[in-house]
């Protein structure tokens, strides 16, 4: 693209595997992207999108909304707006996005995702539970750890790309995966127990970061990571890469063991849409393996949702034990778009959020628990 740095080739250029674009019925002003995978109760499968409305005006917001598909990545009903509760006091200014969603054994659905205040929060990691039947909200939880806490306003710090898993009879979310940091929780999301691992792998791509919840497959939980490398130069976009790994439970502990040799897909702007004051990127989300063969949904430079479908014996045979960096393959350059080459087509700008200052004081009493209207929040186990 003229004036723009040499970016990877489109994705077909990338990939011998089946991929796309999902095609979703939009309104006037929407863009849907960055999309999560879960089946509800009687076994359908659904695709929970960040929507961002009204991108650049006074107006914007984005929460999320979720389409009923099938392997094909077409849509098979109606879609729906998930009903999330605001943090106390908030009176409609909470933002959601970049959900992450999986089935309890409950037959409920966990949501996770990411909260904020533009202009005034940090981003923050909430979760809801899901009616299994209908994709109603029972209830909202704010877990505590790290710099999360009881709700957006009294976060301390940025936190999300946190992903969960069922393991154990317990829920438990990654919050790094290298070396792993793995937390227990209990059924209303009180922590119980932080298992940190040792293990590192020297990703030559960016930090390694979530990514979709883990699924086991004979023996090892794997999921689809994104990182980052640096990208432009006059504002500090970023390239996003998308790979695999595998970690297992080692006693107590999770250990990370099998990582992708070299990125899946790189962000790209050939062949898809485009806008140029974003960053050039892939950001999985949600992945089901079925039959031996991964389903996995992406986000497209802010804009799209992606899908791919790869064989699980060629992430294996696409990824190493070895993570000290020596079997990890060269990136190789990007080259610059030719001349004349057709842009992407532009969509409205963003509201950019405004750090806070760290200092800003952390709520001593600060709990997990429900943080909108529902009185008691609900419970993740049957």
């Amino acid at each position: 693209m003229q004036g723009q740095p040499p970016s990877p080739p489109a994705f077909k250029a990338q990939t011998r595997f089946s991929h796309g674009i999902f095609k979703l019925p939009l309104e006037r002003n929407e863009a849907m992207f960055n999309p999560a995978l879960a089946r509800d109760k009687q076994g359908v499968l659904w695709l929970f999108c960040r929507r961002n409305i009204n991108r650049g005006t006074k107006e914007e917001y984005n929460d999320i909304v979720a389409y009923p598909i099938d392997r094909d990545a077409k849509v098979i009903g109606e879609r729906k707006v998930i009903d999330l509760p605001q943090g106390i006091g908030l009176r409609g200014k909470e933002h959601f996005e970049d959900p992450r969603a999986m089935l309890l054994p409950s037959g409920n659905v966990l949501l996770s995702y990411c909260t904020f205040i533009p202009f005034g929060s940090w981003a923050h990691q909430a979760v809801a539970v899901l009616n299994g039947h209908d994709l109603s909200t029972l209830g909202r939880m704010d877990p505590v750890h790290g710099r999360n806490y009881a709700q957006a306003p009294v976060n301390d710090g940025h936190e999300k790309n946190w992903v969960w898993f069922h393991a154990d009879n317990a829920v438990h979310c990654v919050y790094r995966h290298s070396p792993m940091e793995v937390v227990k929780w209990s059924p209303i999301l009180e922590k119980e127990q932080v298992l940190c691992g040792s293990v590192t792998a020297n990703w030559p791509w960016g930090e390694i970061r979530g990514g979709t919840n883990p699924v086991l497959v004979d023996g090892l939980w794997w999921t689809f990571f994104h990182s980052s490398t640096h990208w432009r130069d006059k504002d500090g976009k970023r390239l996003y890469h998308m790979a695999a790994l595998a970690f297992r439970k080692h006693g107590e502990i999770y250990e990370l063991e099998r990582v992708s040799r070299s990125p899946i897909l790189s962000g790209t702007y050939h062949g898809v849409e485009y806008d140029h004051r974003f960053p050039i990127c892939v950001f999985p989300g949600g992945a089901e393996c079925l039959n031996g063969e991964w389903f996995v949904s992406f986000g497209v430079n802010d804009i799209l949702c992606g899908w791919i479908k790869i064989p699980h014996e060629a992430i294996i045979s696409t990824s190493t034990t070895d993570l000290s960096g020596k079997d990890f393959r060269e990136a190789k350059p990007a080259k610059r778009a030719a001349r004349g080459r057709r842009r992407g087509k532009p969509v409205l700008g963003r509201v950019r959020r405004k750090r806070r200052a760290s200092g800003r004081a952390k709520a001593s009493n600060a709990k997990p628990g429900n943080a909108g209207s529902i009185e008691h929040p609900p419970v993740l186990a049957n």
